[in-house]
């Protein structure tokens, strides 16, 4: 018999993308996005929806878009919220994913000069 996968919500894709972006789990803003998203435990129905939370709760933390990690962050989710198939993939290959569907392969420097200073191969 076969079982539907459990729902993904919002905590879920904001919790994956801050992994990726935070493997040691020591980044407070990131930290504080994931705070600012654990009520957020119903499955993601309208991914447009998702995406203006997720932005919402970024801009309140990162109203200047300065934080390399917090914007990369973003660009997971949002691309998770829209490709909930991809939760599981590689963190290089979601860091790929999610630049190239959010950016266009246009890579912003700040997130690029974050990548470069944590040491985040993609």
């Amino acid at each position: 018999m076969l079982t539907e996968p459990p729902a993904v919500t919002l905590f879920d894709v904001v919790s994956r993308a801050v992994a990726v972006c935070d493997q040691s789990g020591i980044d407070a803003d990131l930290g504080e996005l994931v705070e600012r998203v654990e009520d957020a435990d119903a499955a993601i129905g309208d991914p447009v929806e998702a995406r203006d939370r997720i932005h919402e709760e970024v801009g309140a933390l990162d109203p200047q878009e300065e934080d390399g990690a917090l914007q990369l962050a973003t660009a997971i989710a949002v691309h998770l919220c829209f490709r909930q198939d991809h939760l599981e993939e590689r963190p290089t290959q979601l860091i790929r994913l999610a630049i190239a569907s959010e950016y266009h392969d246009e890579l912003p420097e700040i997130i690029e000069e974050f990548l470069v200073e944590s040491g985040v191969e993609y």
